[in-house]
C-alpha cells in the first residue's frame, strides 16, 4: 500500500467515525434508560461491595442514587450512562470498513457489553472515593483504556480476517482417484 492510498483510507476512516459518532450521540442522548441502567448496575455493584444505596428521585430529568455514609445525592446524568464511550464504540467499530457487517455488529455489541459491565466499577470508585479527580480520571481511562484498548484487541484478533483453508493438493493421499457419482 502506498502513502496516497493509505492517506485516503484514514481520512475515510476518521470520517466515517466523525459522522456515526455524531449520529450515535444525538440518538442516544434521550435515551434515559441507560441512565437507569447506570443507577441500577451501580446499585447491584455497591451492593455487592456490603454498600446500602438506593434511588432517591430524579433532579434535572437525571436519576438520584442516595448512598450509606455519602452526603450527597449522586446524579447519574448522561456521561454517568456511558453514552459518549458508547457512541465513541459505534463509530470506531463501524468504521472500520474492512470487517464484514455481521463482525462490526459483533464487535459493537460486545464492546458494548464491556463497557456497561465496567461503567457501575466507575462510578462507585468515584463515589466511595469521592474526589473530583478520581471522578474525571476514571471518566477518561474508560474512554481510552477501556474502549480504545477493546478496539484494538477486537480489530487485531478478534475479527481478523482469517486465512482461507488450503485446498488438497491433486494426487495426493492413498493413490486412490475420487469419483463423484
Amino acid at each position: 500500500m502506498d502513502a496516497r492510498t493509505a492517506l485516503k483510507g484514514s481520512v475515510k476512516f476518521i470520517a466515517t467515525f466523525a459522522v456515526l459518532f455524531a449520529a450515535a450521540s444525538v440518538i442516544l442522548a434521550p435515551i434515559g434508560l441507560l441512565n437507569s441502567l447506570a443507577l441500577e448496575s451501580t446499585k447491584a455493584f455497591l451492593w455487592a461491595a456490603g454498600i446500602s444505596a438506593g434511588a432517591a428521585g430524579y433532579s434535572g430529568g437525571f436519576p438520584l442514587l442516595a448512598v450509606q455514609g455519602f452526603p450527597y445525592l449522586v446524579q447519574i446524568n448522561d456521561l454517568c450512562a456511558a453514552k459518549i464511550e458508547l457512541a465513541v464504540l459505534l463509530g470506531i467499530v463501524f468504521a472500520s470498513a474492512d470487517r464484514s457487517v455481521r463482525q462490526r455488529v459483533c464487535g459493537f455489541f460486545a464492546g458494548a457489553f464491556i463497557a456497561l459491565l465496567f461503567n457501575p466499577v466507575r462510578i462507585s470508585l468515584s463515589v466511595v472515593f469521592f474526589n473530583p479527580l478520581i471522578h474525571d480520571v476514571l471518566f477518561r481511562a474508560m474512554l481510552v483504556l477501556v474502549i480504545v484498548s477493546y478496539y484494538a484487541l477486537w480489530y487485531e484478533w478478534l475479527s481478523a480476517p482469517r486465512p482461507a483453508p488450503k485446498a488438497p493438493r491433486a494426487g495426493k493421499g492413498r493413490g486412490r482417484s475420487a469419483h463423484v457419482f
